[in-house]
């Protein structure tokens, strides 16, 4: 396949894939429901074959997170705390940092407001008396919204607000876009490359990382879109440029948001963060 392919699926592993590299992923875990989990790294020399950062990439994927059952979503949302928090200590050197969650994407459309649902989900504990928190983890979080409603890059704001409380990590959410139907709403990538906003529907703006930032960023999502490209084969160059959602999006992002938001709060806070809610 063409790198034209790498635009078009924000999922590490579709691209590994597509481009035919003997970087893969190595499944490092299984476990009830079908879950696989895989993790592998991509080198300086391999990210312009891959189109991929260079960084490390955990995916973890469950197919009856379709069955919209909730104890499947409480036991993803386990394992993706699990690989979130080797994340968390291996970027940060600290067993309890001050995470800033950054939620990204347009809450007005159902499609791309993952990030912004995951945010306002999750357990908020900066600013409140360290007496009343003792228990719990370090975690804010903000919704920067889009630059089309704003009128201010989703950069300026997270540097601005870096440089005014000063967070050891950010956690940046959004939706992704992938070529394969059977990748929608069951699949979790995370990977400490950071991202670009924008990036899976070509609108890209400047990248949210370490380099950029100063501080460490983890970059979490969902597919929640596929591109033309997976459905057209290349055959048509119009349908390619286009994205699409299936008709039960909105289900698909209320589950995902769910578990996502309790993945990091059990990340950060532990499991006694439930006593909380």
């Amino acid at each position: 396949m063409s790198k034209k392919y790498f635009s078009y699926s924000d999922l590490a592993d579709e691209c590994i894939l597509a481009s035919k590299s003997q970087i893969l992923g190595n499944q490092t875990h299984s476990g009830k429901y079908g879950l696989k989990k895989y993790e592998f790294t991509v080198s300086k020399q391999d990210e312009e074959k891959i189109g991929k950062s260079a960084g490390d990439y955990v995916t973890i994927n469950c197919s009856k997170l379709l069955a919209h059952l909730t104890r499947v979503q409480d036991y993803v949302a386990t394992e993706v705390a699990y690989a979130l928090r080797k994340f968390i200590l291996s970027n940060t050197g600290k067993k309890n940092p001050f995470v800033l969650v950054v939620g990204l994407g347009n809450g007005g459309m159902v499609a791309d407001s993952l990030g912004v649902k995951v945010a306002e989900n999750l357990l908020i504990t900066h600013g409140i008396p360290e007496f009343a928190r003792e228990e719990l983890g370090d975690l804010s979080a903000i919704i920067p919204g889009v630059g089309g409603c704003t009128g201010i890059a989703t950069y300026n704001i997270i540097l601005g607000v870096c440089k005014e409380i000063k967070p050891d990590l950010i956690l940046a959410i959004d939706t992704l876009t992938a070529c394969d139907f059977s990748r929608l709403g069951c699949s979790f990538q995370m990977s400490n490359t950071g991202l670009t906003p924008g990036a899976g529907v070509g609108n890209t703006t400047k990248v949210l990382n370490k380099n950029t930032l100063g501080i460490p960023v983890i970059a979490m999502g969902v597919p929640m879109m596929i591109s033309g490209y997976g459905i057209c084969n290349q055959t048509d160059k119009e349908m390619a440029e286009k994205v699409f959602a299936p008709k039960e999006i909105d289900i698909l992002t209320l589950k995902c948001a769910r578990t996502l938001s309790m993945a990091i709060n059990l990340a950060v806070h532990g499991k006694v963060y439930k006593d909380y809610c």
